[in-house]
């Protein structure tokens, strides 16, 4: 039932149009399963028959290529990776959609550091044996997905009964998320209930509205004016008009310079989880809503930047014009929506509306696997378009904003191979991490992320590290040769 922060809606678990457990599934310990049902299977691979002795050797032997590869500067990450995946993974979702009962064979082919090619097929809609609760329903596999090696799990001492050959040296595997099905209709059924429409879009909405006020926002908003120098620190300038096509001064005695044009063209998150847990999981819900209020919050004021500097004719309107990912009317199915690579990173034709003057949105892009229908047609009403693994990838670039929180892919190693974004919201990086030796963590800093967080200016973010809706050591990173001229180390303390 709907707890003191929330209003009892017909949407809660336990009310009419609720989602409830299937039967025989009652039993199930919510609060120590996966969020929504959801597991990853690996993609089964083939390797050698060989002795103990003899796979400690190729272990060894491995470990000593990586290394001088790595070194070498070859990536562990790339988009042309990513495109050739996002290919693979559209095409086998739209046969799957034609013909469930009979699809082509799809295959997706990963080189290694050895410069071996290892071969992962997709298997849509296929049984996986194994089922958390027995004979009560059947665990198919459905979307595909990467499995991401960090540089630091790819050198880890592995067990060598556990150690396999034909997955040592790759960067990415392929896995499949999970869904539960009724062994005898075959129907989906959710183990872990979740909330409806009217409790989520509830949920963002009031999370938008306190963000945009507090504190935190304003403290967030001060370090990007002050530090990338937009509009005029916002001493002078405000969005609007005054009257002559110019862009409206807040003190007309001042003569300060006209806003420079933002350096940011799109909003990239990952890891940002699911607004739809049920009542007895409400602070990880909270979290997720205020999570992707700043999101929402953070892609206005852009958007408002590029207005103010249009008006002050700092740029045209087109040249901020940014392909968002072409995509469907929102609803509540579980539909997939083939997305073009290349939609995510070329920017389209000036559209009529732009070339008369009024600046394209924003491009929002968010990736969880969590997410649900509910998640994304709440999403979508505030802007906010979902894409599949790994596609939110391919639209980090110079000109983005990024996101991060505590995720659970290693997100700091694959952009500081692919990309330079203009802002970073992440968890800190400590030479510490890079140094530890034998610790695996979901999110490493490799000696590629430090060297990547020298060309940036590091700003606290303002929460604790025990923060109820940011929890993690957080910091805001903005690239250097796009700060304010002089907002360097010996600078920030003014910030």
């Amino acid at each position: 039932m709907a707890s003191s922060h929330e209003p009892a809606l017909a949407d809660d678990p336990g009310q009419p149009g609720g989602i409830q457990p299937p039967d025989g599934l009652e039993d199930v310990d919510i609060d120590d399963s996966p969020p929504m049902g959801n597991f990853m299977v690996l993609a089964e691979t083939m390797d050698p028959l060989l002795t103990v002795d003899e796979k400690r050797q190729v272990r060894i032997a491995a470990y000593q290529l990586i290394r001088e590869r790595y070194n070498g500067g070859v990536k562990l990450f790339t988009k042309d990776l990513f495109r050739d995946v996002v290919r693979v993974f559209d095409s086998a979702a739209a046969d799957s959609e034609r013909d469930s009962s009979a699809p082509r064979p799809h295959v997706v082919s990963v080189t290694g550091l050895d410069g071996v090619v290892v071969d992962f097929p997709i298997q849509i809609g296929e049984v996986y044996p194994f089922s958390p609760f027995g004979s009560n329903a059947v665990c198919v596999k459905t979307k595909p997905q990467l499995h991401y090696n960090t540089i630091e799990s790819l050198l880890h001492d592995r067990d060598i009964d556990v150690f396999s050959i034909s997955r040592a040296f790759l960067p990415v595997e392929v896995c499949h998320a999970t869904e539960f099905r009724h062994p005898i209709t075959g129907e989906r059924v959710e183990p872990w209930p979740n909330v409806g429409y009217d409790v989520v879009k509830h949920r963002f909405d009031r999370a938008r509205q306190t963000f945009e006020a507090s504190n935190r926002w304003e403290t967030i908003k001060t370090h990007l004016s002050v530090a990338l120098g937009l509009l005029g620190g916002g001493a002078n300038f405000e969005p609007g008009d005054d009257g002559n096509g110019h862009v409206r001064r807040t003190n007309p005695a001042s003569r300060g310079p006209a806003p420079t044009a933002t350096p940011v063209r799109n909003i990239v998150a990952f890891a940002l989880s699911t607004m739809s847990v049920a009542e007895n999981r409400y602070d990880m819900a909270e979290t997720s809503a205020t999570q992707h209020a700043m999101l929402v919050v953070i892609r206005d004021f852009f958007q408002d930047q590029v207005v103010v500097a249009w008006r002050a004719g700092a740029i045209r309107p087109w040249d901020i014009a940014v392909a968002a990912p072409s995509t469907t009317t929102p609803t509540t199915t579980t539909r997939t929506t083939t997305i073009n690579p290349r939609d995510l990173e070329t920017p389209p034709p000036p559209t009529s509306d732009v070339l008369a003057g009024h600046p394209a949105p924003f491009p929002c892009i968010v990736q969880d696997p969590v997410y649900t229908p509910v998640d994304k047609q709440v999403l979508a009403e505030a802007g906010i378009t979902v894409v599949d693994d790994p596609r939110a990838f391919l639209a980090v670039d110079e000109a983005s904003v990024l996101v991060s929180i505590n995720p659970d892919v290693p997100v700091r190693q694959i952009v500081a191979d692919i990309a330079r974004p203009a802002v970073m919201v992440w968890n800190r990086v400590y030479k510490e991490e890079a140094a530890e030796d034998g610790v695996l963590s979901t999110d490493p800093a490799s000696q590629r992320v430090l060297d990547m967080i020298e060309e940036y200016i590091e700003l606290p973010f303002p929460a604790r590290i025990d923060d109820e809706h940011f929890s993690g050591d957080l910091a805001i990173y903005i690239r250097k040769d796009i700060c304010a001229r002089g907002l360097f180390e010996d600078d920030q303390s003014g910030i």
